[in-house]
């Protein structure tokens, strides 16, 4: 049961923060690393924030999101299943539920990787969504939080590829953790999932 209201979490997460346009500005400011992004998304009115070029395209046509999360990662993050969760209602990719019960926290995460819309839609501040630029494992990437979200959640979408990106997402169940711990946990999460894409694709 309890993985199962993560689970619903985490997808409601992914279709309120994927379906809504023209309806927030991204945050301008400068790309953070992974190990130093920021607390909490913001909104601005400046310029359209921008990410570094691709150290190379990691296509993900045909990716099996349950592949991207290494068992010997499971540990690190508190994980100790992964299932496909079906299609993204909004992407029309499939999605991968990893999820975990080590007490106090049940987490879990959702992976995806959508083939029909690339960075710069988020980075347009065309979602409903506050942004920020980040890097995750030398790839640009946005961290997005939901406008008027009432739980703790975080998404992290990280350009891979020209109209393609990779799509991390959390909820939490029965404890909640912070906005900050909870975007830091899904950054990891992008970073190893972008370090597997990296060794598939050679």
């Amino acid at each position: 049961m309890r993985k199962r209201i993560v689970s619903s979490i985490v997808a409601i997460c992914a279709a309120g923060l994927a379906a809504g346009c023209d309806s927030t500005t991204g945050n301008a400011s400068p790309a953070t690393t992974s190990e130093t992004a920021p607390q909490t998304a913001s909104k601005s009115t400046s310029a359209t924030p921008t990410v570094p070029p691709r150290p190379k395209d990691l296509r993900v046509d045909g990716i099996d999101p349950c592949q991207l999360i290494p068992r010997q990662n499971w540990t690190e993050l508190r994980l100790d299943e992964a299932r496909p969760a079906g299609n993204a209602s909004f992407y029309k990719v499939p999605v991968c539920s990893y999820s975990g019960a080590t007490p106090p926290i049940y987490q879990g995460f959702g992976v995806s990787a959508p083939v029909t819309e690339g960075i710069e839609v988020w980075l347009a501040g065309k979602k409903n969504s506050a942004i920020r630029p980040i890097t995750v494992a030398g790839y640009g990437a946005v961290e997005a939080i939901r406008d008027g979200a009432e739980e703790a959640e975080c998404a992290v979408i990280v350009d891979v590829a020209p109209g393609q990106i990779l799509w991390v997402d959390t909820g939490v169940g029965y404890r909640k953790l912070t906005q900050e711990q909870l975007c830091r946990s899904v950054t990891r999460v992008a970073e190893i999932a972008v370090q597997t894409l990296k060794s598939l694709r050679g």
